[in-house]
């Protein structure tokens, strides 16, 4: 295991313990795209474009943080440097409902999720 996962991983799971709903409100990455924040469920910033990914899968926003919140150390698939921010973006290839799907995050202060749609069969350069 890598020695960056633990701590990737109990960043974002730390993430998800906000309260109730999933309201969304508007807000801003910092990475040029505009987002949507889960109120009310930690510090979890979606961009539009993920959200669109999700929904074209089916998937609420609440279904979202209920994937980041279940990510193991299995479902790991690496980290790549954003060429734009040269932040660690860590990408996760969960299984839900039968399907392997490619989550792309960047962690800050909060979890910026970039990307979320079906798994493409890409790899991706592993840093340890």
């Amino acid at each position: 295991m890598p020695r960056w996962l633990p701590n990737a991983r109990r960043r974002i799971h730390r993430l998800r313990r906000g309260r109730g709903g999933g309201r969304a409100a508007p807000g801003r990455t910092g990475l040029g795209h505009t987002a949507t924040r889960l109120a009310v469920a930690g510090e979890i910033l979606v961009t539009y474009k993920a959200l669109r990914e999700a929904a074209s899968l089916g998937l609420s926003p609440e279904d979202v943080r209920d994937v980041l919140a279940g990510l193991a150390a299995e479902d790991s698939a690496g980290r790549l440097a954003s060429q734009q921010t040269r932040e660690w973006m860590y990408v996760f290839k969960p299984e839900v409902g039968g399907q392997i799907l490619y989550v792309k995050v960047v962690l800050r202060g909060n979890c910026v999720v970039l990307s979320f749609h079906e798994d493409e069969g890409g790899d991706h350069e592993e840093d340890e």
